[in-house]
């Protein structure tokens, strides 16, 4: 679940910042306020299956497979 938020944090974050700076002088407030949170939701949905296999890969770097875990 963790790995989730910080994916999902960084890409929402990453997105909402290239928004501003694209749109500056007429960045569109009322559609970031009411679309950003709605977008937020989308992604941790869709980012869930991609933090599971990220948390498992740091599992088995930190804790290789052994063979009797094999059998």
């Amino acid at each position: 679940m963790v790995i989730n938020f910080l994916i999902g944090g960084f890409t929402f974050a990453a997105s909402l910042l290239a928004v501003l700076l694209l749109s500056w002088p007429d960045v569109p407030w009322d559609g970031l306020t009411f679309g950003a949170p709605v977008v937020m939701v989308v992604f941790m949905v869709l980012l869930y299956p991609i933090s599971k296999v990220v948390w498992l890969t740091v599992d088995v770097m930190l804790r290789p497979v052994t063979q009797e875990e094999l059998s």
